[in-house]
């Protein structure tokens, strides 16, 4: 079957804001994103892009949000304010 076809596409899940970005809901570096149900801290949220793949993770602790802050980018797919 080609690439990219219904039958071999990936279903996309949206992040918290509902905008239909792309989330991988897998394992983050330092947890797991929050359960069904519960509302997520959009500013525990980071982009990586490595080599074009976009993948979000959530940091379930402060260390590690302190560690890898949040980026314009970041920021501004989420819905937050990107200026101070």
């Amino acid at each position: 079957m080609a690439r990219g076809t219904a039958a071999n596409a990936e279903k996309p899940t949206s992040l918290p804001n509902g905008k239909g970005a792309h989330h991988n809901g897998t394992t983050t570096a330092t947890g797991t994103g929050p359960g069904k149900g519960q509302k997520t801290d959009y500013s525990r949220w980071r982009l990586r892009d490595i080599k074009g793949v976009q993948t979000w993770h959530y940091l379930a602790d402060d260390e590690a949000a302190k560690e890898w802050p949040q980026s314009a980018a970041d920021k501004y797919h989420l819905g937050l304010p990107t200026v101070r």
